[in-house]
Protein backbone atom coordinates (compact mmCIF):
# COMPACT_ATOMS: atom_id res chain seq x y z
CA UNK A 1 0.00 0.00 0.00
CA UNK A 2 1.49 3.37 -0.94
CA UNK A 3 2.71 5.47 1.99
CA UNK A 4 0.51 8.41 1.00
CA UNK A 5 -2.62 6.23 1.19
CA UNK A 6 -1.62 4.98 4.65
CA UNK A 7 -1.07 8.57 5.78
CA UNK A 8 -4.46 9.72 4.43
CA UNK A 9 -6.26 6.77 6.05
CA UNK A 10 -4.53 7.45 9.37
CA UNK A 11 -5.53 11.13 9.33
CA UNK A 12 -9.10 10.22 8.40
CA UNK A 13 -9.40 7.62 11.19
CA UNK A 14 -7.98 10.01 13.79
CA UNK A 15 -10.33 12.77 12.64
CA UNK A 16 -13.41 10.54 12.77
CA UNK A 17 -12.64 8.73 15.97
CA UNK A 18 -13.88 9.19 19.45
CA UNK A 19 -15.98 12.29 19.52
CA UNK A 20 -16.30 14.22 22.72
CA UNK A 21 -15.32 12.71 26.04
CA UNK A 22 -17.79 12.39 28.92
CA UNK A 23 -15.90 15.18 30.71
CA UNK A 24 -16.33 17.52 27.73
CA UNK A 25 -20.02 16.66 27.46
CA UNK A 26 -20.62 17.30 31.16
CA UNK A 27 -18.79 20.62 31.03
CA UNK A 28 -20.93 21.56 28.01
CA UNK A 29 -24.07 20.63 29.98
CA UNK A 30 -22.98 22.84 32.89
CA UNK A 31 -22.37 25.74 30.49
CA UNK A 32 -25.72 25.17 28.75
CA UNK A 33 -27.55 25.29 32.07
CA UNK A 34 -25.71 28.48 33.08
CA UNK A 35 -26.65 30.08 29.75
CA UNK A 36 -30.27 29.03 30.27
CA UNK A 37 -30.25 30.81 33.64
CA UNK A 38 -28.82 33.98 32.10
CA UNK A 39 -31.41 33.83 29.32
CA UNK A 40 -34.16 33.08 31.85
CA UNK A 41 -35.10 30.00 29.85
CA UNK A 42 -36.76 27.56 32.23
CA UNK A 43 -37.22 24.94 29.50
CA UNK A 44 -33.55 24.79 28.58
CA UNK A 45 -32.58 24.77 32.25
CA UNK A 46 -34.98 21.91 32.96
CA UNK A 47 -33.63 20.06 29.93
CA UNK A 48 -30.41 19.47 31.84
CA UNK A 49 -32.17 17.77 34.75
CA UNK A 50 -33.12 14.09 34.74
CA UNK A 51 -36.83 13.28 34.99
CA UNK A 52 -36.18 11.16 38.10
CA UNK A 53 -34.01 13.83 39.79
CA UNK A 54 -34.05 13.70 43.58
CA UNK A 55 -31.68 15.66 45.80
CA UNK A 56 -30.52 15.27 49.38
CA UNK A 57 -33.29 17.61 50.58
CA UNK A 58 -36.02 15.55 48.92
CA UNK A 59 -36.57 17.99 46.04
CA UNK A 60 -37.77 16.62 42.72
CA UNK A 61 -37.04 17.97 39.26
CA UNK A 62 -40.31 19.93 39.42
CA UNK A 63 -39.27 21.48 42.75
CA UNK A 64 -35.94 22.70 41.34
CA UNK A 65 -37.61 24.07 38.21
CA UNK A 66 -40.15 25.87 40.43
CA UNK A 67 -37.27 27.39 42.41
CA UNK A 68 -35.73 28.70 39.17
CA UNK A 69 -39.06 30.21 38.11
CA UNK A 70 -39.24 32.02 41.45
CA UNK A 71 -35.71 33.35 41.00
CA UNK A 72 -36.61 34.60 37.52
CA UNK A 73 -39.74 36.31 38.87
CA UNK A 74 -37.92 38.26 41.57
CA UNK A 75 -34.84 39.25 39.58
CA UNK A 76 -34.44 41.50 36.57
CA UNK A 77 -31.32 39.84 35.24
CA UNK A 78 -28.71 37.32 36.23
CA UNK A 79 -25.14 36.92 35.12
CA UNK A 80 -23.69 33.53 35.94
CA UNK A 81 -20.07 32.41 35.86
CA UNK A 82 -19.29 28.77 36.56
CA UNK A 83 -16.06 27.14 37.68
CA UNK A 84 -15.84 23.36 37.65
CA UNK A 85 -13.79 22.69 40.76
CA UNK A 86 -13.79 18.92 40.32
CA UNK A 87 -15.19 16.42 37.88
CA UNK A 88 -14.92 12.67 38.34
CA UNK A 89 -16.19 10.16 35.82
CA UNK A 90 -17.11 7.31 38.16
CA UNK A 91 -18.36 4.95 35.45
CA UNK A 92 -19.54 5.02 31.84
CA UNK A 93 -22.93 6.27 33.06
CA UNK A 94 -22.25 8.19 36.29
CA UNK A 95 -20.19 11.24 37.22
CA UNK A 96 -19.71 13.66 40.13
CA UNK A 97 -18.95 17.36 39.82
CA UNK A 98 -18.41 20.24 42.20
CA UNK A 99 -19.29 23.53 40.55
CA UNK A 100 -18.76 27.01 41.97
CA UNK A 101 -21.30 29.50 40.64
CA UNK A 102 -20.73 33.23 40.86
CA UNK A 103 -23.92 35.24 40.41
CA UNK A 104 -23.96 38.95 39.62
CA UNK A 105 -26.58 41.44 38.46
CA UNK A 106 -28.83 40.37 41.29
CA UNK A 107 -29.61 41.76 44.73
CA UNK A 108 -27.07 39.64 46.54
CA UNK A 109 -28.48 40.48 49.97
CA UNK A 110 -31.82 38.92 49.00
CA UNK A 111 -30.12 35.59 48.40
CA UNK A 112 -27.58 35.94 51.20
CA UNK A 113 -24.80 35.21 48.73
CA UNK A 114 -21.34 36.17 49.86
CA UNK A 115 -18.53 37.07 47.51
CA UNK A 116 -17.48 33.43 47.36
CA UNK A 117 -20.50 32.38 45.30
CA UNK A 118 -22.51 29.19 45.57
CA UNK A 119 -21.14 25.66 45.51
CA UNK A 120 -23.21 22.91 43.92
CA UNK A 121 -22.27 19.25 44.29
CA UNK A 122 -23.87 17.54 41.31
CA UNK A 123 -24.42 13.95 40.24
CA UNK A 124 -24.75 13.25 36.53
CA UNK A 125 -26.17 10.21 34.76
CA UNK A 126 -25.93 9.31 31.12
CA UNK A 127 -29.41 9.24 29.59
CA UNK A 128 -29.07 8.09 25.98
CA UNK A 129 -26.49 10.52 24.61
CA UNK A 130 -27.11 13.23 27.23
CA UNK A 131 -25.48 13.76 30.60
CA UNK A 132 -28.19 15.01 32.98
CA UNK A 133 -28.15 16.15 36.60
CA UNK A 134 -29.71 13.35 38.63
CA UNK A 135 -29.10 14.71 42.13
CA UNK A 136 -27.45 17.62 43.87
CA UNK A 137 -26.40 19.00 47.18
CA UNK A 138 -27.92 22.47 46.78
CA UNK A 139 -26.64 25.53 48.68
CA UNK A 140 -28.93 26.69 51.48
CA UNK A 141 -29.36 30.08 49.77
CA UNK A 142 -30.99 28.29 46.83
CA UNK A 143 -33.33 26.36 49.15
CA UNK A 144 -34.65 29.43 51.02
CA UNK A 145 -36.80 30.76 48.21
Amino acid sequence: MPKILVAVLTIWLVGCGGGETPEQLIRERINQMAEAVEERDVGDFAGGIAEDYRDLNGNSRDDVVRQMRQIFLITNSLSVTTFVESLEIVSNEFALATVKVLVTDVDIRRFQIDGEGLTFELEFVLDGDDWLVSSANLPTQFLRL
